[in-house]
């Protein structure tokens, strides 16, 4: 369990938490995932979402928590709606599996692209090793071979803010820090920003 900073907001604008759910299995020697102590991918949204964001009093929902409606499309969109959803956290581990998000990765990015949704509502945070970075933490490259993602790209193109993380409570930190950012906009108050994009903890 990793604790936080204190401080509660009470707003209804909600928080979605998307990612992989499962890890690839890695030879012996390669990087692994800090996040491999966990029963599965879907447990570290869960617990980001009860310790991290709705503590705070942000509502906050992990999409798989809810039953498949006929179409998976139509389960993404009516959650986005019925719980007043305009922040989205993409949670992305070294050595995930990508498959099985695409619907949603394509949805927002055509969100992003009719400029329907603001680049500051996505935020990625990806562990280290999913990319390299120069040293001003500017994205160079892909940090694991034959694993990549062209929606990381597209993302990180129209602007996505993103967060690197070494921890589990660098993690917790990062998403936190985000959640103040969500909070200003949801309240359509001005508050100073954290930095965005910086080493990882």
């Amino acid at each position: 369990m990793a604790e936080e900073e204190g401080g509660v907001f009470e707003t209804d604008s909600a928080i979605m938490f998307l990612g992989p759910t499962k890890l690839k299995e890695q030879d012996a020697g390669q990087q692994q995932s800090i996040l491999r102590t966990f029963p599965d991918l879907l447990a570290v949204r869960r617990e980001l979402r009860d310790q991290v964001v709705r503590s705070r009093g942000i509502p906050c929902i992990v999409m798989e928590d809810f039953p498949d409606r006929p179409k998976h499309t139509d389960k993404f969109l009516g959650l986005i709606a019925e719980h007043n959803v305009d922040s989205i956290f993409i949670i992305w581990p070294y050595g995930s599996i990508h498959n099985g998000m695409d619907i949603e990765l394509g949805h927002i990015l055509g969100w992003l692209a009719t400029k329907r949704w603001s680049p500051d509502a996505i935020t990625i945070f990806t562990e280290h090793g999913v990319v390299t970075t120069d040293a001003e933490d500017h994205i160079i490259g892909h940090g694991e071979k034959g694993n990549r993602s062209r929606y990381y790209d597209d993302l990180l193109a129209y602007g996505v803010p993103y967060f690197h993380w070494r921890t589990l409570v660098g993690l917790h930190r990062q998403v936190f820090a985000a959640c103040i950012e969500h909070y200003a906009r949801a309240t359509e108050r001005p508050q100073p920003a954290p930095p965005r994009g910086r080493p990882a903890p």
